[in-house]
């Protein structure tokens, strides 16, 4: 995530009225966790022991029994299927297809088969604890203790790019070490008495690689650019709270050394003020509302372990901006499990609902927990919990009271988010998502004037949204249509698409909420080579239509210029020209002036497995040519339900 801005937002809703909410920074306040939670501080709150687990011991039986409840036996089968497991190794050559193709899957999905059967013995011990699965338990640890490095291929730095083979090195302190890190202190601290018994050697094999690779490499570096804390980088994205929150588990779970700890905790604190400081005080996600679990949410999932460790029941972290961390997936949440995805984020809400509950009951919210409650009983997708061992038990505790909770939440008609330039309006059966911003943002996808228009909680004008990650996704956009111009819902301005880069970005940015219109000059977002001087965007909702008009004025007439939307519904082009967008039983009508602008389709197929998971095998480009070789010009696209 470039740019790395992280928003987030609170909106305060009455009970059967909905408003509209501007989040602006009207607040100012600017409280650093390193001042709450100060060297002293910690100093006197952190204890010697471990009295702050709020997890049963493992031979407590009725405390595992009570804590997984009906699921008690669902992981223990789990892990007997993997009593057999053979642990599969990682070959140089799959960390080299990184570099040789930009396919990272073939390495990653060895490496996470691998750290999720670990995880289910651990669980199917913890729930049994009749010792059946401590071999293969004790199997796989040090299995991934003789791996060269936890990091993955596509995190390996450092190095030249045909080199991306890993090194003996501390240095590779990514997400997927920290995954395991916190994985395997969880693990010594359940187990450690139980693998002494086979050897001493497990548990000092176990703590020792995690103070190499994790403890010892987070105190002594300054330079990994996640934390922030060199002077030539403090743009950090959502690595910083998600590696911080399992660093801080190593340092509880495994540092003995007292000052080490105080000091290693005290550095991560430090390190999450970047990404705080860093976030929009308006609130929204530049990187799209799926890495919300992996952005807000781990910074929270940090600051509920700290607080859990120190016994800190205050809460001194919530402000206005942090409460607004979270408001935004609401504003987000089209309906039907559907959600604004733009950047890398999926088309359905994959969230968890669980860490959603407890923050929204951290900072007071009842609105938000509902809605958390509601994401509980009716979505589906989940994101990946790889190594998340102790997210997972604290969702456990957390089970009992979101099933009591009420599910009934109320919405924004109209939100603006002026830091991201983001616009969400619902109007009837319509909803409109809109952007500006820049094309420097975190996972951008060249998109500023991108918009995103519902139908009956159905997104009819769509974002194609994440795909798999490959070497060519982050500097090649010709390869990847879920990251190029042309696949978006933005004009083609001469033949170009839009540049790269923060410096491509909207100017003149306004929204009006009571006309519930939207505008922004997108010029400045294409190269030089487009020749324009002026494409002012406007965007208007009301009951029954989306109005969309662009004003443009170019220097010199090159090539055609167009209208590009991506669809998911059925395009039906009659002989006249008349156009209708047919889907899930609605017909949006498409009203525009023939003679300005003549409609094309494109099928477009999508062979990416993230792609066509969301919307099926083919989507549709629907493009309106805009005629005119005139250098300046007015067009008009009307969408009626």
């Amino acid at each position: 995530m470039r740019n790395y801005k992280l928003p987030f937002i609170l909106f305060l809703l009455l009970a059967t009225t909905v408003v509209m909410k501007t989040f602006a920074a009207e607040d100012g306040h600017t409280k650093k966790l390193q001042d709450i939670y100060t060297k002293d501080y910690l100093a006197k709150s952190l204890p010697d022991d471990f009295s702050w687990v709020p997890f049963p011991d493992y031979t407590d039986r009725a405390g595992w029994e009570t804590l997984l409840g009906e699921d008690k036996e669902i992981k223990i089968k789990a892990a007997e299927a993997l009593l057999k497991y053979q642990w599969k190794v990682v070959k140089a050559t799959d960390y080299l297809e990184f570099s040789r193709s930009g396919n990272r899957v073939i390495m990653q999905d060895i490496h996470n088969a691998n750290i999720q059967a670990l995880e289910a013995l651990m669980w199917g011990e913890l729930a049994d604890g009749k010792g059946r699965f401590m071999d293969q338990i004790i199997n796989g640890s040090f299995f991934l203790c003789e791996m060269t490095t936890w990091a993955l291929s596509a995190h390996i730095y450092g190095y030249p790019l045909r080199m991306k083979v890993p090194e003996n090195t501390p240095y590779n302190l990514d997400l997927w070490t920290g995954r395991v890190g916190g994985m395997l202190s969880w693990c010594n601290y359940f187990f450690r008495k139980e693998m002494n018994k086979v050897s001493p050697a497990i548990s000092k094999r176990i703590e020792n690689e995690i103070t190499t690779r994790i403890t010892d490499a987070y105190l002594n570096n300054d330079k990994f650019w996640w934390m922030g804390l060199d002077d030539t980088n403090n743009v950090v994205n959502n690595w910083n709270p998600w590696i911080n929150g399992n660093v801080l588990q190593c340092f509880l779970l495994i540092e003995s050394n007292k000052q080490k700890r105080i000091d290693g905790i005290y550095k991560s604190i430090r390190s999450l003020d970047v990404f705080v400081k860093g976030y929009p005080e308006d609130g929204a996600i530049d990187e799209g509302p799926g890495y919300w679990n992996r952005a807000a949410g781990a910074m929270f999932e940090y600051l509920e372990l700290l607080n859990m460790a120190t016994k800190n029941t205050a809460n001194e972290w919530v402000t206005p901006k942090t409460k607004r961390m979270i408001n935004y997936l609401l504003d987000a949440y089209i309906g039907n499990e559907w959600v604004v995805n733009y950047n890398d984020a999926g088309a359905k809400l994959s969230a968890q609902p669980y860490l959603m509950y407890r923050y929204s009951k951290a900072i007071g919210d009842q609105n938000l927990m509902n809605f958390a409650a509601n994401v509980n009983r009716t979505t589906t997708a989940r994101p990946d919990n790889i190594g998340d061992f102790m997210r997972e038990m604290l969702d456990y505790k957390t089970k009992p009271e979101i099933d009591k909770s009420s599910d009934k939440y109320s919405k924004n008609k109209i939100a603006w988010y002026p830091d991201a330039q983001h616009a969400f309006l619902n109007e009837g059966r319509l909803s409109l998502a809109i952007k500006a911003s820049h094309n420097g943002e975190s996972h951008n996808h060249n998109d500023v004037g991108h918009f995103i228009l519902s139908v009956a909680n159905e997104p009819v004008i769509i974002d194609l949204g994440q795909a798999v990650y490959s070497g060519s996704a982050a500097g090649k956009h010709n390869e990847r249509i879920n990251i190029r111009s042309k696949y978006h819902n933005v004009p083609m301005i001469n033949g170009f698409e839009q540049a790269t880069g923060k410096d491509a970005k909207a100017q003149n940015v306004q929204f009006d909420e009571k006309k519930q219109l939207f505008q922004a000059n997108l010029a400045k977002a294409y190269p030089a080579e487009a020749a324009v001087t002026s494409w002012i965007r406007k965007v208007q909702l009301t009951k029954k239509e989306m109005t969309l008009t662009d004003e443009y004025q170019l220097t010199e007439y090159k090539n055609l210029s167009s209208i590009n939307l991506m669809t998911r519904a059925e395009v039906k082009i009659t002989e006249k020209n008349d156009v209708f967008l047919q889907y899930n039983g609605s017909t949006l009508r498409v009203i525009f002036d023939k003679n300005q602008l003549e409609p094309t389709i494109e099928t477009v197929k999508l062979t990416d497995r993230y792609l066509s998971r969301s919307w099926g095998e083919v989507v549709t480009l629907l493009s309106f040519k805009i005629k005119s070789q005139e250098k300046s010009g007015i067009v008009t696209i009307k969408f009626v339900d």
